[in-house]
């Protein structure tokens, strides 16, 4: 090995992933990076075969199109199909001193951690969930995967839901439920108490929540890579499901 950085451009503040990719028999690292203003935060990616040596870093791509700033990555291959890469980025969201953000909780607090860093206290973060079969191009959902809530203290400040990196197969808490999958997110950060951790979870299978409004329905429920055939997960919410096989897809009306 080396003393020396291996990877040199880019932001190495957020999560900095290096992995052996099992099919493609090589390195593969996701790390941030700043693009040319107003864009912000994003996630760049590379290659090696030894560890050493690396491509030049490039942007994702993203399909229908990237949301807002992207901070963490959390890009991970799926243990149950590898081919597949998914990603859970956190959203970064700050526009300053508007109207909406003195309706957040916690205002004053706000105000005294914004006297040091404006962000401090107007900067949101959230949960994204994201997919990818060539490891470049990823189809990222449109809408938060891990939600700040309704809460009137913990929530809604920078540095809430936040993942960690990896997800782990535990047993359901209902009895004779199926295996679900697991995952870590932080809560109440910047907060005068200890910043929490929570554990979340979803249902291990080949399924994806998504609004149930009509023109949502007519752009997008149509045979499509951003449903991730095959290796599609759902969030627990009382939508209806989308069940895919293959490169079709057909709904049903649930609340798993």
């Amino acid at each position: 090995m080396t003393e020396q950085p291996v990877i040199t451009k880019g932001w190495f503040d957020s999560h900095n992933l290096a992995f052996w990719d099992v099919l493609r028999g090589e390195y593969r690292e996701y790390h941030r990076q700043f693009r040319d203003y107003p864009n912000g935060r994003d996630i760049m990616t590379g290659t090696s075969k030894d560890f050493l040596n690396w491509t030049d870093p490039v942007w994702l791509g993203y399909s229908p199109g990237r949301t807002s700033e992207l901070y963490t990555n959390g890009v991970i291959p799926y243990y149950r199909s590898p081919h597949i890469f998914l990603g859970f980025p956190t959203r970064y969201e700050d526009r300053g001193w508007t109207s909406s953000a003195e309706e957040l909780p916690q205002l004053d607090y706000r105000r005294v951690r914004s006297s040091g860093s404006m962000r401090e206290g107007t900067a949101v973060t959230d949960g994204m969930f994201m997919s990818s079969r060539d490891a470049l191009n990823f189809d990222i959902w449109p809408e938060s995967f891990i939600r700040p809530g309704l809460r009137a203290r913990d929530g809604w400040f920078y540095g809430d839901n936040y993942q960690n990196w990896g997800i782990v197969e535990t047993e359901s808490a209902i009895q004779g439920a199926q295996r679900e999958l697991s995952f870590y997110v932080t809560e109440a950060a910047h907060q005068p108490d200890t910043p929490k951790r929570l554990r979340r979870h979803f249902r291990c299978g080949s399924t994806a929540s998504c609004p149930s409004t009509p023109s949502w329905w007519g752009e997008r429920c149509s045979p499509s890579r951003w449903y991730m055939p095959a290796a599609s997960l759902c969030s627990t919410s009382p939508h209806r499901l989308l069940a895919v096989s293959g490169s079709s897809c057909r709904t049903r009306v649930g609340s798993r």
